[in-house]
């Protein structure tokens, strides 16, 4: 066998799954002797904890965002529940230590703080001696990803390579690969004349792609009815993706536009592909796939956190229309249609700000450098 690679996400059918997925395929990929695992840590670990904390989580979000928006990045709060993160790090290792003792990975990616931290104190315990590499699925980081033990760390841009150099991370360990997408998002030789057709859409009108992420988060039905209210030549696509509750009141009700709904897809790519414009609430993977395609966004509803960082970022870099409640949408997307030079300028900010093949990118270096560390063979590092 050769290099083992241990990839660790939590959520099953979220971003950090899906970034956790486009870098296992990557290695197998480019190092098909090697091997991969993949996992959701915290089930693994933890499987009652983790459906508490994931249905917290999403009601947190829906009720209350506001209380989410405090304990984000929140030092204060940080440094108040390091013994309880400690206590269930401590709860968690033994599970975990069994894995790892077990499987002997050469290398431990984690594209979510939570395993990042376990693996940081088994690493401080010397319980795991390999390569510990962090990937970011967002454009900004947060306290609860800075740990000593963390041998690298995969960001997308050097706003966000800076932030982490401010909370104390070494320059040298942060790698501006990107966020890793699946490579269908840069593929140029896929055809989409199938799928009009399929949806009965028309190639020349203004295509809508409405979506909030894997858990269908965000106030899509409402924005699904504005949209649909719109007086302009548009058809839309919305994809709620495991809301099933949300996918059967869509579906019952009439549409003036052509509009399709969907639940759960595994063809994101191409439902961009056939988009003039995407509205999200700018989860960091969908962002990351918008930008390879250079498909437009406009941002409406984001978490606060996570996703209204992403918003800063994008806006600030001209890659995306924000507004601040639905009923805004008419307007933007009226102005839009009306001056397509507004689009083109988004797309060339896009294409700058886009790394495609940073799952590519990340599989060649790392497979490189792990093969030599494990041949008894050192070289200095490059800084990127």
């Amino acid at each position: 066998m050769g290099i083992r690679n241990l990839v660790f996400y939590i959520t099953d059918g979220s971003g950090h799954h899906q970034a956790a997925l486009a870098l296992s395929n990557a290695i197998r990929k480019e190092s098909p002797s090697d091997d991969v695992l993949t996992m959701n840590c915290f089930h693994y670990t933890n499987p009652v904890l983790e459906k508490i904390v994931r249905k917290s989580y999403l009601n947190l979000i829906r009720t209350t965002p506001e209380v989410w928006e405090f304990l984000y990045d929140n030092h204060r709060i940080y440094r108040k529940i390091r013994q309880f993160r400690h206590l269930i790090h401590t709860y968690n290792s033994p599970v975990l230590g069994v894995l790892l003792r077990d499987y002997r990975p050469d290398m431990v990616v984690c594209t979510q703080a939570f395993p990042c931290g376990l693996l940081a104190d088994l690493k401080r315990s010397h319980a795991y001696n390999g390569l510990l590499v962090g990937v970011l699925t967002d454009f900004a980081s947060h306290c609860y990803w800075v740990y000593d033990e963390v041998d690298y760390y995969i960001v997308h841009h050097n706003a966000t390579k800076a932030k982490l150099v401010n909370q104390g991370v070494d320059s040298e360990k942060i790698l501006t690969f990107g966020i890793p997408i699946d490579p269908v998002f840069s593929s140029r030789s896929v055809d989409c004349m199938r799928l009009y057709t399929e949806l009965n859409f028309s190639k020349e009108s203004f295509t809508i792609l409405l979506t909030g992420g894997g858990r269908g988060v965000g106030s899509l039905e409402k924005a699904a009815h504005i949209i649909d209210s719109i007086d302009a030549p548009v058809q839309l696509m919305v994809v709620v993706g495991t809301n099933h509750a949300l996918y059967r009141r869509l579906c019952r009700r009439k549409w003036r536009k052509p509009v399709r709904i969907f639940g759960y897809v595994n063809n994101m790519h191409m439902l961009m592909r056939i988009s003039s414009i995407v509205i999200s609430k700018a989860g960091g993977l969908t962002v990351a796939e918008a930008l390879s395609l250079q498909i437009p966004l406009i941002i409406v509803s984001p978490i606060p956190g996570q996703e209204e960082n992403n918003s800063t970022f994008l806006t600030s870099q001209g890659c995306a229309f924000r507004v601040n409640a639905e009923e805004e949408l008419i307007g933007e997307i009226k102005k839009i249609i009306s001056q397509p030079s507004i689009l083109q300028g988004v797309k060339k900010n896009m294409s700058v700000v886009s790394r495609p093949d940073a799952a590519v990118t990340f599989a060649r270096y790392f497979m490189n450098r792990v093969s030599k560390e494990a041949a008894g063979v050192t070289d200095g590092y490059v800084s990127t």
